[in-house]
């Protein structure tokens, strides 16, 4: 159910406020640290939804390096 899906999605995220909460210390939400969150979430909806965050797709353009999120579902 999509729904329960999403209140289940929206729990793990608010119980894990460095991947929200800029006010924290960098240290404790920088790329590394959610990256783990986010493993954390995925294993904690036990495959209900794939979450694979932050893909970076590279490319340069007139300015340089252009950085592009994806967020597969």
């Amino acid at each position: 159910n999509k729904e329960q899906l999403d209140e289940h999605l929206i729990a793990a995220v608010k119980s894990r406020p460095a991947l929200y909460d800029f006010r924290l210390p960098l240290k404790e939400r920088g790329r590394k640290h959610n990256d783990a969150l986010w493993k954390e979430i995925s294993e904690y909806l036990k495959g209900m939804i794939y979450i694979d965050l932050f893909i970076h797709i590279h490319f340069e353009d007139a300015k340089g390096v252009d950085y592009r999120h994806v967020v597969i579902y």
